[in-house]
C-alpha cells in the first residue's frame, strides 16, 4: 500500500524519489544562480530553465517563491555547518571559559572548513550570505540571521562579555559588520588560489580580525 507521503513500507517510492531529485536539482541550481548573478537579478524561471524542468511551475511548485527557494537552499548549508561547530564544541573542555578568539573561532572555523569542501557549494553559500549581510534590514536577511544567532547560542555569552559596554545600536552595528566581514572575507578566500597552508594563515588572520572589530573599545 502506498501511504501519502510517497513511501512503501517506510520506503520511499520512485515518484517520491523523483521529486527529491528535482528539488535537490532546482536548489543546487538556484544556489548557483544566487551566487553569481544576485539573489534579486535571477528569475523563478531562469531557474527552471537552467535545472532543465519542462513543468515552468515546478520551482512554485515545490517552494512557493523565491524566499521559499532561499530559505531551502540555505537550510541545507546551516545544517551541514551546524554539523561541524558542534563537532567542534564537543571537542572543547566543559570546564575551560573560552576566550574571545575561542569564541570567535567557534564561528569562523566550521564556515571555513565549509567552504573549503569543494563538494558542499560552500562558496555559493558564502557568496549568497555576503549579498543578504549587505542588506541586512530586509525580511529576509533579518530571518535568516536570527536563524544564525540561534546557531552560536552556546557562545553568545562570551561574545557579549568581551564586547565593550555600548549602546544597543552600536553593539548591532558591530554584529553587522562581523556578519559581513566573514562571509566577504571567505569568498575572497575561496576564489584566490591558495595552499592548504595559506589558508589555515588565512584563516586564522581573519579569526584575529574579527576578535580585534568585536573588542576594539568605543571612541
Amino acid at each position: 500500500m502506498v501511504s501519502g507521503s510517497g513511501t512503501v513500507g517506510g520506503r520511499a517510492t520512485p515518484q517520491r524519489s523523483d521529486s527529491l531529485k528535482t528539488q535537490s536539482l532546482l536548489l543546487t541550481t538556484a544556489e548557483r544562480l544566487f551566487a553569481e548573478r544576485g539573489i534579486d537579478a535571477v528569475s523563478l524561471s531562469e531557474i527552471n530553465r537552467a535545472a532543465g524542468q519542462r513543468n515552468k511551475s515546478a520551482l512554485h511548485y515545490h517552494f512557493g517563491s523565491r524566499d521559499g527557494v532561499l530559505k531551502a537552499l540555505l537550510e541545507r548549508h546551516f545544517d551541514a555547518v551546524s554539523h561541524l561547530r558542534d563537532a567542534l564544541v564537543a571537542g572543547r573542555d566543559p570546564s575551560h571559559e573560552p576566550t574571545l578568539r575561542e569564541a570567535v573561532a567557534v564561528i569562523v572555523l566550521p564556515l571555513a572548513d565549509h567552504v573549503a569542501d569543494p563538494d558542499s557549494g560552500g562558496i555559493h553559500y558564502v557568496g549568497i550570505m555576503a549579498q543578504l549581510a549587505a542588506n541586512p534590514s530586509t525580511p529576509i536577511a533579518v530571518e535568516i540571521f536570527t536563524r544564525q544567532r540561534s546557531a552560536i547560542a552556546a557562545i553568545a555569552p562570551t561574545l557579549s562579555r568581551h564586547i565593550p559596554q555600548a549602546p544597543p545600536p552600536l553593539r548591532a552595528r558591530r554584529a553587522q559588520l562581523l556578519n559581513s566581514s566573514l562571509f566577504n572575507a571567505l569568498l575572497v578566500q575561496a576564489h584566490a588560489t591558495h595552499s592548504e597552508a595559506d589558508r589555515a594563515v588565512y584563516v586564522n588572520d581573519l579569526i584575529d580580525m574579527l576578535a580585534g572589530l568585536l573588542s576594539a573599545p568605543i571612541a
